[in-house]
């Protein structure tokens, strides 16, 4: 797994990672023109700020992304069946190796698929649970449908 942190940096990784480096305003006015949404780069922007621009970091913030859509499909393969389910599927989602090879490329995969998760997540506790709709599940829906549209164009698909 950390031999992944020694390959070098291929293209679209640099791109977002030069464009991470620029300020914010400049990232929302570069993006504005092209055609990728913003919150990858925003996200990416924060941790170069914080952590620096280094390769870990990179790829580090897309792991942190994957070890959350880990949590979103334990999440809900628990509500719909059961806590050792959960586990199972966290379990295989963790090693899926489609998954894990996304988990290390410094680009918005990670994010987008934490982002549906959540917002599937969020979806099924709205339309499946007897105790009635919280507010609390209807915001988590829209702001993680929010925050995968505004990862990648192919959110909208979860949508569809």
């Amino acid at each position: 797994m950390l031999n992944v942190f020694n390959q070098s940096i291929w293209g679209d990784e640099g791109f977002s990672a030069i464009l991470s480096m620029k300020s914010l305003p400049e990232i929302i006015k570069i993006i504005s023109r092209d055609t990728s949404p913003p919150l990858w780069n925003i996200f990416e922007h924060l941790v170069f700020q914080t952590f620096g621009t280094d390769e870990i970091y990179i790829r580090g913030l897309s792991f942190a992304f994957f070890l959350g859509t880990v949590f979103f499909t334990y999440k809900i393969a628990s509500f719909l069946f059961s806590r050792k389910t959960g586990l199972l599927a966290a379990l295989f989602t963790f090693l899926n190796p489609f998954f894990f090879i996304y988990a290390f490329e410094g680009r918005m995969y990670s994010i987008m698929a934490m982002g549906v998760a959540g917002s599937m997540y969020f979806y099924l506790r709205i339309f499946l649970n007897e105790e009635g709709i919280r507010k609390r599940d209807r915001f988590g829906y829209i702001f993680f449908t929010l925050w995968a549209l505004y990862s990648h164009h192919f959110a909208f698909l979860k949508n569809v």
